[in-house]
């Protein structure tokens, strides 16, 4: 049997209507491993140098309960001063999931 587009994304929307307990939410807020948000990656780098940096840094600032790591201390004092503007939409997660 070939299903269109339409027809899969009408089955999959009925399907989260009928069963919302397969729906869910985004847990915990921020998307982590092992307390360090978004893999360690410097969340103002992306918006600095237009791309993801490395992983790990050595620079660390908690915010909303999650280790944040940046790679200066630099982007650490800007993320500090303006968390919601460097933070990732949906707390990391992508969006599809965060719709769900």
């Amino acid at each position: 049997m070939h299903l269109n587009r339409r027809q899969l994304l009408g089955g999959i929307a009925a399907t989260s209507f009928v069963l919302p307990s397969l729906a869910h939410a985004r847990s915990p807020d921020i998307f982590q491993t092992d307390g360090v948000a978004i893999n360690g990656t410097d969340p103002v780098v992306y918006f600095t140098k237009g791309k993801p940096d490395s992983l790990f840094n050595s620079h660390a600032r908690s915010w909303m309960g999650v280790e944040w790591q940046f790679d200066s201390d630099e982007t650490a004092q800007m993320f500090e001063a303006e968390p919601e503007k460097y933070a990732p939409v949906f707390g990391g997660y992508c969006s599809y999931a965060a719709s769900l």
